[in-house]
């Protein structure tokens, strides 16, 4: 929960800190708060389109919570962006397996 309030206190000072609201979108992911996740990766994705590490989260999310389709589509997304995002094309290619 620190590093949580720490992330929220960061995006107080600094609303568009993109960092910050990933760390926070990860924090809320690690305890199963999906919703949130998915709020705050999507805001973050609103301010840096061009963040492959985004669109990796919202792969992960969206493992997370069976919607293989759309973790896919995504993991595709950050490998576009970044194509030697190591851990996008590994998630996407177990998962095509």
């Amino acid at each position: 929960m620190e590093a949580r309030a720490e992330f929220e206190e960061a995006l107080n000072v600094e609303p568009f800190y993109v960092q910050a609201i990933i760390n926070l979108g990860n924090e809320h992911m690690i305890v199963g708060d999906y919703d949130v996740a998915n709020s705050l990766y999507m805001r973050a994705l609103k301010l840096d389109p061009g963040d492959a590490r985004i669109y990796y989260n919202l792969g992960l999310l969206r493992r997370k919570t069976g919607e293989y389709a759309e973790a896919i589509r995504f993991f595709s997304l950050a490998l576009q962006v970044r194509p030697d995002h190591t851990e996008a094309r590994a998630n996407m290619e177990e998962m095509l397996r």
